[in-house]
């Protein structure tokens, strides 16, 4: 969720610079919406097929209270982040810099957004990578273990 929006704040000013500079501002609208026709109809033509798992139990599924939790941080967090992430070509315009064009505030916006999302992927790959260390350690660390046991007498 955290790469989608970051992508989201980044394009959204390079897509806004974009349309105005080079062409009209009610392209971007029109070609959202082409866009999002498009997703539906490639949605709608591919088969909904739910296979069941085998013969389970048949009534309400409990969700737990964690979840609902979890989920309730993700909204307040989406909220937060796409506020704030709107609100700087505002705060960056007004807060002393009149001779940048709205246009050069918002590259500078979306490059922001940009070097966000890179360290959020770059995070994410680093703990996959100790995580997979972390994993060969201890696989490792059981193998010497068994094997001290096998050569020690007993």
């Amino acid at each position: 969720m955290n790469v989608l929006l970051g992508l989201g704040t980044a394009l959204s000013p390079l897509l806004i610079a974009f349309f105005t500079d080079f062409a009209e501002w009610w392209y971007l609208p029109l070609v959202t919406g082409a866009g999002l026709l498009a997703f539906r109809a490639l949605s709608v033509a591919q088969p909904l097929v739910a296979e069941s798992a085998g013969a389970g139990p048949r009534g309400r599924v409990r969700i737990p209270p964690a979840f609902w939790l979890f989920a309730a941080a993700l909204v307040a967090y989406g909220v937060c982040e796409t506020m704030f992430g709107n609100w700087g070509t505002t705060l960056v315009r007004d807060g002393g810099t009149p001779a940048t064009t709205a246009n050069q505030l918002g590259y500078g916006i979306a490059a922001f957004g940009a070097g966000a999302l890179e360290h959020s992927i770059s995070l994410s790959a680093i703990f996959a990578a100790v995580a997979v260390l972390a994993v060969a350690m201890a696989l490792l660390a059981t193998r010497v273990v068994r094997a001290e046991r096998q050569v020690a007498p007993a």
